[in-house]
């Protein structure tokens, strides 16, 4: 899923900078994108990955979340 550009059925469409699995749920840090006019919002959300109907699903999750799943993917990146 790194590097891919995901376009939700909302329209918004996403990068994904790192994913991370953890208690068997993927967790991905993405940037909002508009790949269309070459647009990149560096905020970085963090996101999980479900599926339903056959699609990628991105949700949202709460900040007890972010506090377990964050430290993670970020000591990966800083060895």
């Amino acid at each position: 899923m790194i590097n891919n550009i995901y376009e939700l059925e909302n329209g918004r469409q996403y990068v994904v900078i790192a994913e991370e699995n953890i208690d068997n749920k993927k967790y991905v840090l993405v940037m909002e994108c508009n790949y269309e006019k070459d647009e990149i919002n560096e905020d970085l959300l963090l996101k999980l990955v479900t599926t339903k109907d056959g699609g990628i699903i991105f949700e949202n999750v709460d900040s007890s979340i972010v506090n377990q799943v964050l430290p993670v993917i970020l000591s990966k990146y800083q060895r």
